[in-house]
């Protein structure tokens, strides 16, 4: 908007005439100036706005990309700890077999010192699997062999032969267990040797 002012008094007066002018010209310029805010304002918010989104997606994005890789390793995590249970179970088990096995082969051996007659249990169970024989050796643990000296007529008896009957000591059989050898082949009556053909 344009303002005129009006010179009345000498209207060929440069100064007035330049003053007015000036004044014309400020206030075109104000108004324009006020103009030119409004604008900016208008294209700093478009801007802002624009920014914002922008900053927005990308932070949208890296979140969204964070959450996956925090997923993988979440899952990640729950595999492991899914195998490490398996192992564990695995692993337990095994020592579980093995602490049983234990267990029971401290009960057999405190059950034939208790029982020294399981000796002639066990040899019996032996020569049930052997056919009649000329000759017999019977391997015995060396704490064992007192016994079966005193019980040799009844373990002869078991044994369905009138060859003869030989005990021998042997450091590797099991307490409580005997080998019998005869020209048929041989048996072994060790409960230890029983519990390691379960395992």
């Amino acid at each position: 908007m344009k303002v005129i002012l009006l010179v009345e008094d000498n209207p060929d007066d440069p100064v007035k005439a330049a003053r007015a002018e000036a004044n014309n010209i400020l206030v075109e310029a104000q108004e324009k100036l006020k103009a030119a805010e409004i604008e900016a304002n208008v294209l700093k918010n478009k801007k802002e706005k624009e920014l914002r989104m922008v900053l927005e997606k990308e932070f949208q994005a890296k979140l969204e990309q964070q959450l996956a890789q925090l997923k993988q390793q979440y899952m990640n995590s729950l595999e492991e700890l899914s195998q490490l249970k398996n192992n564990l179970y695995k692993n337990s088990e095994t020592q579980m077999m093995d602490l049983v096995f234990a267990v029971a082969r401290k009960v057999i051996d405190d059950q034939v010192k208790a029982s020294p007659e399981l000796v002639v249990k066990m040899m019996r169970k032996g020569f049930e699997k052997i056919a009649e024989a000329k000759e017999c050796e019977v391997r015995i643990n060396p704490e064992d062999y007192d016994l079966a000296l005193n019980l040799k007529d009844e373990i002869k008896e078991s044994l369905k032969t009138a060859g003869s009957v030989r005990f021998t000591k042997d450091d590797t059989i099991d307490r409580g267990g005997c080998k019998i050898v005869t020209e048929h082949g041989e048996i072994s009556s060790e409960p230890g040797k029983q519990l390691d053909i379960i395992m």
